[in-house]
């Protein structure tokens, strides 16, 4: 992928909320080069336009939990940014 390219959602929230590639590589035992493609627009080799195959989603929201964040399937469907945020400001703020 070339650097100006932009980085497609909502992979790229999902990831950076998780702590980014390296740690949600290791979570899910895959190469950190499979969870970028995640990024990558689906005209580069191997992108996937910013969807995460549905085999992590579990994974990903148990990791997202012990993490104090909030993220369910939903999100992993959206068509842009998404906004996670940890689970116990939301709980405050309700």
């Amino acid at each position: 992928m070339m650097p100006d390219q932009k980085r497609c959602e909502p992979a790229t929230s999902i990831i950076g909320a998780l702590g980014g590639f390296a740690e949600v590589a290791g979570r899910l035992d895959v190469d950190h080069s499979t969870v970028h493609r995640w990024t990558y627009p689906t005209d580069a080799p191997q992108g996937t336009g910013g969807r995460i195959p549905p085999r992590h989603w579990d994974a990903l929201i148990e990791f997202a939990r012990e993490r104090g964040i909030e993220l369910s399937n939903a999100d992993f469907v959206s068509n842009g940014p998404i906004n996670v945020a940890p689970a116990a400001a939301e709980r405050l703020a309700s």
